[in-house]
């Protein structure tokens, strides 16, 4: 039975590891890209539709992570 337990800890820390290491490495690329180059992206290709008066903040993404789950993209 202790064999069992075992693996089924050593499987649960494997994927809370690989789901750590995917969020930090996203947050790294949300960090590298250039923010006025996808604005003007988002500006030239999609149309402005003027029923949804939601607008797209783009200083958003500027703020710090306030926890760990945020941190490391959840």
């Amino acid at each position: 039975m202790k064999k069992s337990n075992n693996k089924l800890v050593a499987k649960v820390v494997v994927a809370v590891s690989v789901l750590s290491i995917v969020g930090v490495l996203s947050q790294q690329v949300e960090k590298e890209l250039d923010k006025e180059e996808v604005k003007a992206y988002v500006q030239e290709n999609f149309k402005e539709d003027d029923n949804n008066e939601e607008h797209i903040n783009f200083e958003n993404g500027n703020q710090n992570e306030d926890s760990f789950l945020e941190y490391i993209g959840f």
